[in-house]
């Protein structure tokens, strides 16, 4: 792969993305969306207040919702919503970043054609004026903002696509280096139109989602035929938010061997990710209210909204962080066999904090190479610095291809 001659060529699945989104098409048929969550309903203050359509209904999963209204506007379940509205005749808009690949799922079973689902994220390709700087009544989702442009606080300077594509082009070697390591071609086929897209001046990352749609997988962190969870395992959760990760390796193999320490930041979420696991049955775990770093210190913060919280020089709150290696001696852990990490840009600093475990240990790594421009080729590079005989593999997760390098020996 030539990443200058990758810039100046074409990507048809971009060409096609933008043939098929018709604005007329999505926005002259009844508005439906689902759910009616805090995105859900500024998603309906923006189409009253500005586009001057009020969409007809919410669906929602949640029955203390079913049966409620906002603005006048109803909430059914799906069942009762397709009693109302012939749901092939309607746009329905999936308000959820959480819950995007489920309720799409159940849409489709309940026959609703593909043409006739629109992800949230993609109203930016198609609607000019979806956008924070030109409309007050989004910037009530400064959460969603942060994670449709991918970038931790610092570099998220939408604007100077220029400056991405000169940072690309300056560390082309790095670049096609990672493409060579990639174990398997949907490795290469993948990253080859990460990369292009980065690169692409016209294309802003909210546009990436339709490049990858065909290759994005659902079950992020454990990719059948590259992650093998085993009966006995002690998982590092990097960026744990409610504990979902360990819930899932639990399943995949078994409680009664499984140890667990999972790092969350923000209080709020470590006190809810506590209760989860102890309701579950789970005894053998440790919830950190820490930052994963390189080195044991005070950072700054940023503590937004449950999925919001950054390390960030503008913070607004001092946290402790640890390094991995530092933490599990104090824990009296020394067997690690399966490290996730998605912390928001902090992804390599962690990895350098975990030198001795994963060179002793080479557990299975999943690690988000998505947050900053260099992570895309600075994390799998280190990863072989650190233990060459690693395979790589990159896969596409979300509607937003959150971009995850896969590394197991």
């Amino acid at each position: 792969m030539d990443v200058k001659t990758l810039f100046d060529s074409k990507c048809s699945e971009f060409d096609n993305l933008c043939e098929l989104q018709n604005i007329d098409y999505y926005y002259k048929r009844p508005i439906v969306i689902f759910p009616a969550g805090d995105a859900g309903r500024v998603l309906f203050d923006y189409f009253k207040q500005i586009k001057n359509i009020t969409p007809v209904a919410f669906g929602d999963n949640d029955n203390k919702k079913q049966g409620a209204f906002y603005q006048g506007v109803p909430i059914y379940s799906l069942e009762n919503l397709a009693k109302e509205y012939d749901l092939a005749k309607c746009t329905i808009i999936i308000a959820s970043h959480s819950y995007f690949f489920s309720i799409e799922d159940q849409l489709r079973a309940a026959g609703v054609p593909d043409e006739c689902i629109i992800d949230f994220f993609a109203l930016p390709v198609i609607d000019k004026d979806f956008s924070p700087a030109s409309c007050d009544v989004l910037k009530n989702l400064k959460g969603v903002w942060e994670v449709m442009y991918h970038f931790s606080p610092e570099y998220k300077k939408r604007a100077d696509a220029w400056e991405r594509r000169s940072f690309m082009l300056d560390n082309a070697d790095k670049i096609e280096k990672v493409y060579e390591l990639l174990a398997d071609e949907k490795s290469k086929d993948i990253y080859r139109k990460y990369i292009f897209a980065l690169g692409k001046p016209d294309i802003e990352p909210p546009c990436k989602y339709g490049i990858f749609r065909s290759m994005i997988e659902k079950n992020q962190y454990f990719v059948e035929g590259i992650i093998k969870v085993g009966d006995k395992e002690t998982f590092i959760d990097g960026g744990a938010f409610d504990g979902s990760e360990t819930l899932e390796v639990a399943r995949l193999g078994g409680k009664e061997r499984l140890c667990s320490v999972l790092f969350e930041p923000d209080e709020r979420n470590a006190e809810k990710i506590r209760a989860r696991l102890t309701a579950s049955g789970l005894t053998d775990f440790h919830v950190l209210a820490e930052a994963l770093y390189d080195k044991n210190t005070m950072l700054s913060f940023q503590m937004g909204s449950e999925m919001e919280s950054v390390i960030s020089e503008a913070g607004n709150v001092e946290i402790k962080a640890v390094a991995l290696d530092s933490c599990l001696s104090e824990l009296g852990i020394d067997d690690v066999s399966f490290i996730k990490l998605d912390i928001e840009g902090a992804e390599k600093e962690a990895l350098a904090g975990a030198k001795n475990a994963i060179q002793k240990n080479r557990p299975k790594l999943v690690i988000c190479i998505y947050h900053k421009w260099e992570d895309v080729f600075a994390i799998p590079l280190l990863i072989k610095e650190l233990v060459p005989d690693y395979k790589l593999y990159i896969r596409a997760h979300g509607f937003i291809c959150e971009l995850v390098c896969y590394a197991v020996c």
